[in-house]
């Protein structure tokens, strides 16, 4: 399996929360995460979409949340832009709010994929006992 994030490797039990709080998002707000898979092969690349996790996060994030993932093996083949145009493409249409992202610091790829795509740095979050910067998109 695939690491999550670059991190650890997820158990079953991580894969099956993530999977129901993805239905859940879905069915409770009309708005989610989607799979992404290579077009070549249909393997699994990742995942991107939106959330509202009611994160405990100062300051709060007021409008959804864009999020997204890669496996490492897929990175740097342009998949992460071409599903954000497409879930942005979709956001611009469903959403009359602004989206916003939170991307750690030394992510220097999400935070120049976001910023290339209209995110814009609006403040630095506190998330978890670490700063990290808080983007937004009108």
């Amino acid at each position: 399996m695939a690491k999550i994030n670059g991190g650890e490797n997820p158990t079953a039990e991580m894969v099956w929360t993530r999977l129901l709080r993805y239905i859940g998002h879905w069915h409770a707000l009309g708005y989610g995460y989607w799979a992404v898979f290579e077009k070549t092969t249909g393997r699994y690349a990742g995942s991107i979409g939106f959330q509202d996790a009611h994160r405990d996060i100062t300051p709060e994030l007021k409008y959804p949340e864009a999020g997204w993932t890669l496996i490492p093996e897929v990175r740097g083949n342009g998949y992460a832009s071409e599903a954000l145009a497409t879930v942005l493409l979709w956001a611009d249409q469903t959403f009359s709010s602004p989206v916003c992202c939170i991307i750690d610091e030394e992510n220097k790829r999400s935070s120049h994929l976001a910023e290339r795509f209209g995110f814009h740095f609006r403040d630095y979050v506190n998330y978890r006992g670490k700063q990290v910067r808080m983007l937004v998109r009108q």
